[in-house]
């Protein structure tokens, strides 16, 4: 839930198409060379495999140097991304400005400065040492994962969300909870709307069992903007990407008939090589699909149900939807819902995770282009076994069998 979204391209063959559509594979590929070119590829592809260390003085780099103005703009671009998803706004959006005095932003760029100076004077969040947390799991009527927890010291059930950017919050939660309200407002893309106007709350502690956060970030919408079905099913608070990225690893597992929410220290390691990046603050998975017969870039979003791909996917490997038959598909999504009547069904799609493939079927292929995914899986795939680990201090995503 509330991805950012951005323009479409072809398959990438040159360096400004590979960044892009963040192909990592691709621009690993380009670093082996020579010049400033390479540089470019090499630095941003440290930043996409969360080598971050490593990542922000190589971008640093070709932005101070005489590298052409395109690739100057792309590395301070790539930078911005870098700082958010460390909580460091007011040199995000810094890096942004640097790179539009170079190139002028896209419309979606302007949209992500305008949210980074809205957060600008807020703290980087922290979290208290060894943090771990063991905790039980509902299913909500869409089948999402529901923990209880407290925000200054008041009690709440989050959704877990590795979809949203940011963790969320309905104004008349914020206010229940005692947020801090920020001054400043900014506006975010939905899964059924290109921009939501929003404003933004910080919380001072955020407590999820054995873990202790600070300084929680959370986007502010309309209490009707998170209610469906006529306030049928509604969600008061999301936990966004940012507060699992904190905590290291993230794992939803069956044990003993019971399923539990285990973050940190308390998550099971994984041992199966590295398998996603980070677009931003965005999780996604290489999986390899013999039906596309490439590996494809998957956006994971335990906020959804169901797994989805773009119209790109399809452009990109034609043979991927043979079969498809048309059938509108409606996304409800922040700010409402959206129809789109020239989507199609996949009858199966095949993906690779570690060493197990997972068959899918009747999965939905959208009529619009996202660059930088080919789709995103949902909890269809999510709980094909008795659960799955995000490690992000390994980059791996493991689906538990």
């Amino acid at each position: 839930m509330l991805p950012l979204a951005w323009p479409a391209l072809a398959r990438p063959v040159s360096l400004q198409q590979a960044l892009g559509t963040s192909d990592v594979e691709r621009l690993e590929q380009l670093a082996h060379g020579q010049g400033p070119q390479a540089s470019l590829a090499r630095a941003v592809a440290l930043s996409l495999r969360r080598q971050d260390a490593r990542a922000q003085p190589a971008l640093e780099r070709v932005a101070r140097s005489t590298a052409a103005v395109a690739e100057r703009a792309a590395a301070l671009v790539e930078l911005s991304a870098l700082h958010s998803r460390h909580g460091r706004y007011a040199d995000a959006a810094k890096a942004l400005d640097a790179s539009a005095r170079l190139k002028p932003l896209d419309q979606e760029g302007e949209q992500t400065r305008g949210f980074f100076r809205a957060l600008a004077d807020v703290a980087p969040m922290r979290v208290e040492a060894s943090p771990q947390a063991r905790l039980p799991v509902t299913r909500d009527a869409a089948g999402l994962v529901r923990v209880g927890g407290t925000a200054e010291g008041r009690t709440q059930d989050f959704v877990v969300d590795t979809g949203a950017a940011f963790s969320t919050a309905t104004a008349s939660a914020v206010k229940r909870l005692g947020l801090r309200m920020l001054d400043t407002e900014g506006t975010v893309s939905s899964g059924s709307r290109d921009s939501v106007a929003t404003r933004f709350a910080v919380a001072r502690e955020l407590v999820l069992d054995g873990a202790v956060l600070h300084d929680v970030v959370f986007i502010v919408v309309p209490d009707e903007a998170l209610s469906f079905a006529g306030g049928a099913y509604r969600i008061d608070a999301i936990l966004g990407l940012p507060v699992f990225l904190e905590m290291g690893r993230l794992a939803v597992e069956t044990q003993d008939g019971r399923e539990w929410l285990m973050l940190g220290a308390a998550a099971p390691k994984t041992t199966e090589p590295s398998n996603l990046m980070l677009s931003g603050v965005q999780p996604m998975l290489l999986a390899r699909s013999e039906a596309a017969g490439r590996t494809l870039r998957l956006f994971v979003d335990t906020g959804a149900g169901s797994t989805l791909m773009y119209r790109n996917a399809a452009e990109e490997a034609p043979q991927l939807a043979r079969g498809a038959a048309v059938r509108a598909l409606t996304l409800g999504g922040a700010g409402g819902s959206s129809t789109d009547s020239d989507a199609r069904t996949l009858p199966r799609l095949d993906v690779r995770v570690g060493l197990a493939v997972f068959e899918l079927s009747d999965v939905a292929l959208l009529s619009k282009s996202v660059p930088d995914r080919h789709g995103a899986i949902g909890q269809d795939l999510l709980r094909q076994g008795r659960g799955y680990v995000m490690d992000f201090d390994r980059m791996c995503l493991s689906l538990l069998r």
